[in-house]
């Protein structure tokens, strides 16, 4: 009886498919030099902003570079470049990185990303296609805190 109920477990376990490969994040033929060095630059200046370092403090640059790059691509003028001083790189140089930078970690990540406007602001059309086709992050008005946590729960698998 052993044998079979072995038998049937090594079945069961080598019919699972295969799952793809992922390619890890240094061979991403879009990370370039230029771009993970801002991005550290970024984090560098950040850290050394804070006013207690020893406090308890939980903080994504990247996240924020993400968010600073999403106002930055729906801003002009000088608002726009200030945004970009600070990131140390050009909100067009990242759009395509951070869209292709999620389509490699898919397989790997579950994101939630959206960008929430308050009602009653207008939201120019070419700022939401930007933000849909080179961020694959929707542009919605503003919901209740209940409705956030959820989707970001159900987005995220828990």
């Amino acid at each position: 009886m052993k044998k079979w109920a072995w038998l049937l477990f090594l079945l069961v376990g080598c019919s699972q498919p295969t799952p793809e490969p992922v390619k890890p994040l240094g061979q991403s033929a879009h990370i370039d030099k230029a771009t993970s060095q801002a991005e550290c630059l970024f984090a560098c200046e950040l850290w050394r902003a804070l006013p207690d370092k020893a406090s308890n403090l939980a903080m994504s640059p990247p996240g924020l570079v993400y968010g600073l790059h999403l106002l930055a691509s729906g801003a002009k003028g000088q608002t726009r470049s200030e945004i970009e001083k600070v990131l140390h790189v050009s909100s067009p140089a990242l759009a395509d990185y951070y869209r292709k930078f999620f389509e490699d970690m898919s397989p790997v990540m579950k994101w939630a990303q959206r960008a929430y406007v308050k009602p009653g602001v207008p939201i120019v059309a070419d700022y939401v296609k930007a933000c849909e086709q080179h961020y694959a992050t929707k542009v919605l008005p503003l919901p209740d805190k209940a409705s956030i946590d959820q989707w970001v729960s159900e987005s995220t698998a828990g």
